[in-house]
Formats: C-alpha cells, sequence, structure tokens
C-alpha cells in the first residue's frame, strides 16, 4: 500500500513536562481543517482522545507540550494551554477539539486532513465503505518517537465492523467502528484512514474525496478518507500469566462525532466571530485629516 506524503504529516506528539527536566510523550493528536465562509480562509483544529487531555488533568498540569516536525528535518518542542479543549456532548465519545492555528510558525512542516476527506454517512453510501477494507493509523510508538524529528508510524488492519451503536469502552457505551489493528500505547488519538484502493477510484461519476494519491504507473490514483480516531483496544486475561494481552481489535471514534462538535452552537458561534474579525481586518482606512 503506497501512502501520500502529507498524511503523516497531519500527526504531531503529545506530552507532558517531566519535573525532572526533559518531556514525557503519550499520545498522539492531529490537525484538520475546517472550510469559512469567507473565500481563502479555513479554521484549524487539534483533535485527539479526551482521555489524553484528561490525563494532563489529572496530574494537576495547567499546559501540554506538542512535538512538532520542522522544514529542515528537525523537531521543536511548543507548550500549550491546556484549556479550552471542546468535547462531544456524549459522555462516552472520547473526542476533544481546540481551536489551533499555526499562525507565524512557517517552519512547521504539517498538513492540514480537510473536512471533505472526512467519512461521514454520504462517503460510505457513496464509495461503498464496508468491512473487509483497509485501514491504517498513524502516530507515536513510545519506543521510538525519533531522535532527531517526530517518526510517526503506520499501522495497517481492516474494518472488522462498522459503526456499531453500543460498544463498550471505559467511559461506557458508545458509537464506533472495530478494525483489526493494534492499537498500543501513544496512538491513542491517532488519525485512522480508510484506504479505498484504486478500482473505485476510476469511478468518473462522483467528485473524488480531497486526499488522492495518483500513482506513477497506468494514470490511476488512490483514494482515502479519514476513517475516526483511535480510541483504544480490547484485552483478555491470559489463564496462565494473569496478564491482559491485546486482542487485536481496535476501537475508533467516528469521525463524523467530530462533525457533530463543529456544528455546535458555540464552535459556530467562535468561527462567525472570527470571520468577523478578518473582514475588519480588510476595510479599507480613510486617509482624510480631518478629525
Amino acid at each position: 500500500m503506497q501512502l501520500p506524503d502529507n498524511i503523516k504529516k497531519s500527526v504531531v506528539f503529545l506530552a507532558m513536562k517531566n519535573p525532572v527536566g526533559g518531556y514525557v510523550l503519550g499520545g498522539t493528536a492531529f490537525i484538520i481543517s475546517y472550510p469559512s465562509k469567507i473565500d481563502g480562509l479555513a479554521f484549524q483544529f487539534l483533535v485527539t482522545a479526551r482521555h489524553n487531555i484528561e490525563k494532563f488533568l489529572e496530574n494537576g498540569l495547567k499546559e501540554f507540550s506538542l512535538r512538532v516536525n520542522c522544514t529542515d528535518g528537525t523537531a521543536k518542542w511548543v507548550d500549550m494551554p491546556l484549556d479550552g479543549w471542546i468535547v462531544n456532548e456524549a459522555k462516552a465519545c472520547d473526542l476533544a477539539l481546540k481551536s489551533f492555528s499555526l499562525g507565524d510558525n512557517l517552519d512547521w512542516d504539517h498538513y492540514h486532513i480537510p473536512y471533505d476527506a472526512f467519512v461521514d454517512s454520504t462517503f460510505i453510501e457513496r464509495w461503498h465503505v464496508q468491512e473487509g477494507d483497509e485501514v491504517f493509523s498513524v502516530g507515536l510508538y513510545k519506543r521510538h518517537e525519533g531522535t532527531e524529528k517526530n517518526i510517526p508510524i503506520v499501522r495497517v488492519g481492516n474494518i472488522a465492523s462498522m459503526e456499531q451503536p453500543d460498544i463498550p469502552t471505559k467511559f461506557g457505551a458508545t458509537r464506533a467502528y472495530l478494525i483489526e489493528s493494534r492499537s498500543i500505547a501513544g496512538l491513542s488519538g491517532s488519525p485512522v484512514f480508510v484506504n479505498l484502493g484504486a478500482f473505485r477510484a476510476q469511478r468518473t461519476d462522483v467528485d473524488k474525496p480531497a486526499i488522492t494519491l495518483n500513482l506513477p504507473m497506468g494514470g490511476n490514483s488512490i483514494i482515502f478518507g479519514l476513517l475516526g480516531i483511535m480510541h483504544g483496544h480490547f484485552d483478555i486475561k491470559d489463564e496462565d500469566s494473569n496478564k491482559s494481552v491485546n486482542e487485536g481489535i481496535g476501537v475508533v471514534i467516528p469521525a463524523m462525532r467530530i462533525l457533530e462538535v463543529l456544528a455546535a452552537p458555540f464552535f459556530q458561534d467562535q468561527m462567525r466571530k472570527r470571520e468577523n474579525e478578518m473582514l475588519k481586518r480588510k476595510e479599507v482606512t480613510m486617509d482624510t485629516p480631518f478629525p
């Protein structure tokens, strides 16, 4: 399977400061973009699993840290306030979003997953997404995060079950996909993509999603969609050792749940305010000397 280079650039690593110095890495987040009503403007958000943020709060922290890649081939640490995270109103939905902007950080080597690459009900029906389709997650491997820069790993699997309303989690029953892929420590909050392959990409009757890889041979292309956010996995007790063993089934919070949060009045109001601020900046100043 070939991947577009941008997909691995969509993730950043989450960390907390170590009291004795340095940082402790613990999870993954990714950047999405959401269209504005103003041409040429898009809103950016940081997305991760809610339990990652709750771990920071449990440790009494007021800020968290990102390890981000830069265009010069290195990584740097960025400290951010812990407030401002918004969660899905559904208590069991393991999802958190924070308004985010690269601002003047032009040296960051990162990619925003666009809104029109999200797998929603229309996407599923149009592209016949189903059990058996190939999926992959991109995120932190805690045993080797990379020395000079972030080295996200790619774990590949298949959809084991389409979205179900009652998947049991520590937060309670929630809507989620099940995938045949091992989620491990560090991958919580990782984006999970579905690979629709080259065959479905040959359709000419519908527009293709935003994430497309054009193959060098034959002129074909492969299309991808953001299926959701990695929550965790199911364990089973090993009778001999009495230890928990990863069953190999991962739990993925649907990307549609992100859209539910962005459609909430709070976020819509914030985006309208931001747009008004941008419009005011574009207003022409009158050059009259009179008071």
